[in-house]
């Protein structure tokens, strides 16, 4: 707004000074000068002259000013001689001033006041972060908590030493730290403050600056213009000169600069303890677990991977019409299997009567009609997105076995696992508990 409203005075008095200083300008004052010389010259003359020539200069005379475009020319030119002379008064000092005036209007009072409220602003955000350090002392004592109780002395799924304890341990002190780190760094109490005397006193010369030459605006375009004398008289005032002269020392930058700085500090500070708070969930999943349980659940996992794959292949083989063979049960109840697999394989990934529903399609024959194969086309790609979120699941376990033992369990550890599972309890014992889970589904 003060740039567009200084472009306008500049503009407007820049045409004043133009028009009144020209070539043309000065050959009419002139002009005017020479017949103000010689008025009054030849009356002699006119007096002497005869009855019947005056009467012809004077119908001559009349002639000319019902002509209408001698009127206008005559109207056109006095209206012109009349804004020269309106636009003269301008002085050079008055065009000076107010373009002065409006630099310091957009430069000093425009800076200022940007510096101001970004120091504001800046001194709020810090206030906010620092408000926000409680944020990580609860998660740090939640992992003591995990941990044993003890954070010179934690474990990790009851375990001392391990990778898990020490990941733990340094996460917990890490989080502690932030509680302070985030205090010292964003309080609003340890940032470098300016003057605020400095600061309220310039404000105050801002707004009567800013008044003062609003005024003069005012009377110099707009509505509201006045002449071209009471503009000036606004602009050459000393009132405004004293004002300028005071505001000119109000300069914020270092103050700003340094509250930046500062408030960089506490954003780094408050991101770092960020990044951490948000191992802190996988932290006490890990840490809560064991690592026996855990290669069970593993175990299990991969038997269903392997059990999926298998009966995603079989199923793939019937959706071609010339692959046939003896019917042992209909295609109807693969359909179904296969769909109750995907069911359980999205509610609980690691449940053993995924592998069981499994083998019963790998151990079947069936013959399907060209509708069932195209519902089985679509059983192939339901199984494939299954045995992704079992895989997903399947990776995220090793990844806590990683850091509770140090290594991921292999293929074979989790075979053994299995392999022992199956030979625990009686075959009847077994079928019944395996009858009643697939029961709820």
């Amino acid at each position: 707004m003060a740039d567009q409203e200084e472009s306008g005075v500049s503009e407007d008095l820049a045409e004043t000074l133009r028009v009144a200083r020209s070539p043309e300008a000065r050959k009419r004052r002139r002009g005017r000068k020479g017949k103000r010389k010689n008025k009054g010259k030849g009356k002699g003359r006119k007096a002497k002259g005869k009855k019947g020539k005056m009467g012809n200069r004077r119908r001559r005379k009349n002639k000319q000013k019902n002509n209408s475009d001698y009127k206008k020319k005559k109207q056109g030119g006095a209206r012109n001689s009349k804004k020269q002379q309106g636009r003269s008064t301008v002085s050079g000092t008055c065009f000076q001033n107010a373009v002065y005036y409006m630099k310091i209007w957009k430069d000093y009072v425009g800076n200022f006041e940007r510096q101001r409220k970004r120091m504001e602003k800046q001194n709020s955000t810090g206030g906010n972060k620092s408000g926000k350090k409680g944020l990580f002392a609860p998660a740090a004592h939640r992992l003591v908590d995990i941990g044993g109780g003890n954070k010179t002395n934690m474990s990790c799924g009851g375990q001392y030493g391990n990778k898990g304890a020490d990941q733990l341990q340094n996460l917990t002190k890490t989080l502690f730290d932030c509680e302070k780190d985030v205090n010292t760094s964003c309080n609003p109490a340890n940032f470098p403050q300016p003057n605020l005397t400095f600061i309220n006193n310039c404000k105050k010369l801002m707004e009567n600056f800013t008044t003062e030459a609003t005024y003069c605006l005012g009377k110099t375009l707009g509505s509201n213009k006045t002449n071209n004398s009471d503009a000036c008289n606004c602009w050459d005032s000393p009132v405004l000169n004293m004002t300028v002269t005071k505001l000119k020392n109000c300069k914020a930058s270092n103050a700003s600069k340094a509250i930046t700085a500062a408030l960089k500090n506490c954003t780094s500070a408050f991101q770092t303890c960020r990044k951490f708070e948000d191992d802190v969930s996988a932290a006490i999943a890990t840490c809560a677990s064991d690592s026996s349980k855990l290669k069970k659940k593993a175990a299990n996992l991969a038997k269903n991977n392997a059990s999926m794959t298998a009966a995603k292949l079989k199923i793939a083989k019937w959706t071609f019409p010339n692959i046939t063979s003896r019917t042992a049960a209909n295609c109807s109840e693969v359909i179904s299997i296969s769909q109750k697999i995907v069911k359980i394989a999205n509610s609980f990934p690691q449940s053993p009567m995924i592998a069981t529903y499994a083998k019963k399609i790998s151990d079947a024959n069936v013959t399907c009609n060209t509708a069932e194969i195209e519902l089985l086309k679509t059983e192939v790609t339901s199984l494939e997105s299954a045995i992704v979120s079992v895989n997903v699941v399947l990776t995220a376990i090793q990844e806590q076995i990683k850091i509770l033992t140090g290594s991921t369990a292999s293929t074979a550890q989790l075979d053994a696992i299995n392999a022992g599972t199956s030979t625990k309890a009686p075959a009847g014992r077994r079928n019944r508990i395996l009858k009643a889970m697939m029961s709820k589904f």
